[in-house]
């Protein structure tokens, strides 16, 4: 929430309304520690119960893949078009993608009020044949599924659901260390973890996720496995009831 914090007077505010609080759940360890930091807030009346993702059997192959040449590699970015989401970044990073393999495509679900201009930076740099605005979709689990890559470059995080359905639909994963993500993300275990605006190293890693199969086999079994284990809704849901029990005694 710190980053979000641009003057005294939202500072202010917010205090005034954490004041008629009981308790807290944050998303994140990470964003626990900002929480207690930002608003000197009691370590014993906050906890971190982090999101979860619907267990459910993947089947369908979106019709969009249909026209995707089947020898192209494709990711994949979930995001309002907002700045910490950080599409501009991306859309560089992207580009010299290209150069080393022409034919990668690249799915963007989400909107927001920068997508035209996101729009406007893609058909600038004619890469627009391989850049897909797909705007609200409700099949983002199948889409990921049939995606050889997640990409996640942004500046600001709590601990983004996406990132656990990417990992949930075997999805190896590339984002930039901020808020939550390394609690996910280990970097060379579930995926890669790359230093905020690092865009040499965010390139590097996916070359790597297209050029070592075997290493992306590993990330994905160990991140699949994770999610399994921790972030299943059943067992949140499980956690978010605890809680509640616990605030009313």
């Amino acid at each position: 929430m710190g980053d979000f914090i641009k003057s005294r007077y939202i500072k202010t505010l917010n205090y005034f309304y954490i004041s008629k609080l009981d308790f807290v759940i944050s998303v994140s360890k990470e964003c626990e520690k900002d929480f207690v930091q930002i608003f000197r807030y009691p370590e014993n009346k906050i906890t971190t119960v982090e999101i979860g993702v619907e267990d459910q059997i993947i089947k369908k192959t979106p019709l969009l893949f249909d026209a995707i040449d089947k020898n192209s590699n494709v990711f994949c970015h979930i995001g309002s078009f907002v700045p910490e989401k950080n599409h501009s970044g991306l859309i560089r990073v992207f580009e010299k993608v290209l150069e080393k393999y022409p034919k990668t495509q690249l799915l963007l679900i989400g909107k927001g009020y920068l997508m035209q201009e996101i729009k406007h930076l893609v058909k600038e740099k004619k890469i627009n044949n391989n850049v897909h605005f797909l705007e609200y979709r409700t099949d983002v689990l199948e889409i990921l599924y049939n995606c050889d890559g997640f990409l996640l470059p942004s500046l600001i995080e709590g601990l983004p659901a996406v990132i656990l359905e990417a990992m949930y639909a075997e999805v190896p994963v590339v984002a930039y260390r901020v808020g939550g993500v390394e609690e996910v993300v280990i970097n060379n275990e579930t995926g890669w973890l790359v230093t905020k605006n690092n865009e040499k190293e965010f390139l590097r890693c996916i070359f790597e996720s297209i050029e070592k199969p075997e290493k992306v086999n590993l990330f994905k079994k160990n991140a699949k496995e994770m999610v399994s284990s921790r972030f299943l809704n059943i067992k949140i849901a499980k956690r978010f009831e605890e809680i509640y029990f616990k605030c009313l005694e």
